[in-house]
């Protein structure tokens, strides 16, 4: 059988990284199977599930954990399978004038309605005329079957104005 490992690691960036990760993952006969992995500033962080023979685990995870390199941190555990409640999967974009306080209040009120953040990414980037901040999230979002969706939207639709913010849900504007 096969056991799954959670990786949380961040360093400073330089080549070489994942290259040093994923040979030890290798070398114990594992395999890396999905990752969330950026450069941010100047540090590299990333997320990954590798899987391993069960007989390999330990030992994988003792090496991984004895990994050191300066600005090296990392943390291994083992993944805790939990079943999956099916729900509606829904994108949740939002784009607007930087300021604080937008993921605050987004993700307060995804999880007031019961919504669950599958996925969440967000950025920073320049207006292309005036130079402006401009924040950007993409959330990838699973709807609770019990969720009243006409008021979901139009609370979201409200929250959008509260905040100045342009939000789309499935590619539709609130």
């Amino acid at each position: 059988m096969k056991s799954d490992l959670i990786i949380v690691f961040t360093c400073p960036d330089r080549p070489g990284v994942v290259e040093h990760l994923t040979s030890v993952v290798v070398k114990h006969g594992g395999n890396w199977e999905e990752s969330r992995l950026a450069r941010l500033c100047g540090d590299f962080a990333g997320i990954a599930r590798v899987s391993a023979a069960d007989a390999n685990v330990e030992q994988l995870s003792q090496e991984l954990k004895s990994l050191a390199w300066p600005g090296l941190t990392l943390h291994v555990k083992s993944a805790e399978t939990q079943a999956h409640v099916p729900c509606a999967m829904a994108k949740l974009q939002c784009a607007g004038a930087d300021h604080e306080g937008i993921v605050s209040r987004i993700t307060a009120f995804l999880a007031k309605q019961k919504i669950n953040v599958e996925e969440l990414s967000t950025a920073v980037v320049p207006a292309p005329t005036t130079g402006t901040p401009v924040f950007q999230m993409s959330c990838l979002v699973g709807l609770p079957e019990s969720i009243e969706y006409a008021e979901m939207v139009e609370s979201l639709r409200e929250l959008g104005r509260e905040l100045a913010v342009d939000l789309t849900l499935d590619g539709q504007a609130l």
